[in-house]
């Protein structure tokens, strides 16, 4: 399992199932040696990736040092100030996709922007929505280890889950059905420094797909975190998943890049599509009582 680390000023995640390192967030402004330091420390340990999300006015330094913008989000900082996502790709295999991948990628993304933005549907009267429990976390770690075969981060420990809940760095959502058993999963990810907030751990148990329960948790999230003050919301999606390319785009959100081959999930190395939307206006809060 990947580990979460610091390193040149930076809250860094990397292992040996993703093969590099990712740069999560800063605990001080970037100096002019970082990008470097990263990539050596990649080299080291034989990874053949690293990612890092940078402010727009620290980003010419990584680029300096052959890294590459793969992706943008718009304002991520404060609402005021672009994020890149810079990478510097170590092997050049890993820089490559098949053009049957490639190809599916283009598809996904014309066929998710082909839709309308619309509002998502309200549930059906065979499910509830809760905003998750400590309790919760045995079932909610059961729920991904069903979805995924691998994960970029351990949420198939209750722990972790746990962990997380209790720092208040996460809040996690469900769908519940008529048995009370969890239907859909999602979370909100916080970045208190930015002010933005990741959309991410989205799982549907396989028999209640199709009904739009993501969609239903995305707003539900965009909701609650509006009124924390965040001002952006993004998600690092799959590239070769119709159904969350679409959910996303639905709801307004708008397609930031592609990360090539960057993540290992479901079971293999992925590339992930970023995809960002400014949260200017509250929308409805979260009604939690039934927890």
């Amino acid at each position: 399992m990947d580990k979460v680390d610091a390193l040149a000023g930076a809250v860094i995640q990397h292992g040996p199932e993703n093969r590099r390192i990712f740069v999560m967030d800063w605990q001080v402004n970037p100096d002019a040696q970082a990008a470097a330091v990263f990539r050596k420390e990649a080299q080291r340990l034989g990874y053949t990736k690293v990612i890092a999300k940078v402010s727009e006015s620290f980003g010419q330094g990584f680029l300096d040092e052959g890294y590459v913008i793969e992706a943008v989000i718009p304002g991520f900082f404060q609402g005021v100030e672009d994020a890149w996502l810079l990478s510097c790709f170590l092997d050049p295999a890993r820089e490559r996709m098949p053009l049957d991948t490639e190809l599916r990628i283009k598809d996904v993304l014309a066929t998710a922007q082909a839709k309308e933005v619309e509002p998502p549907s309200s549930l059906g009267a065979s499910y509830r929505w809760i905003r998750c429990s400590n309790d919760m976390s045995g079932a909610m770690a059961a729920v991904y280890s069903e979805v995924f075969a691998t994960y970029p981060f351990p949420i198939t420990e209750p722990a972790y889950i746990e962990a997380t809940m209790n720092e208040k760095s996460v809040w996690y959502y469900a769908v519940m059905d008529l048995e009370d058993e969890i239907a859909a999963l999602a979370a909100a990810e916080f970045n208190p420094r930015a002010m933005a907030v990741e959309m991410t751990d989205f799982a549907t148990v396989p028999k209640h797909r199709g009904q739009g329960l993501a969609q239903f948790l995305l707003r539900q999230m965009e909701g609650d975190v509006a009124h924390q003050g965040v001002k952006t919301a993004f998600t690092i999606a799959r590239a070769v998943s119709y159904g969350m390319n679409r959910t996303f785009h639905r709801l307004g959100y708008q397609f930031g890049g592609t990360l090539v081959n960057n993540t290992n999930i479901a079971g293999q190395l992925e590339s992930m599509n970023i995809w960002y939307k400014p949260l200017d206006t509250p929308g409805e809060s979260c009604d939690c009582s039934g927890i």
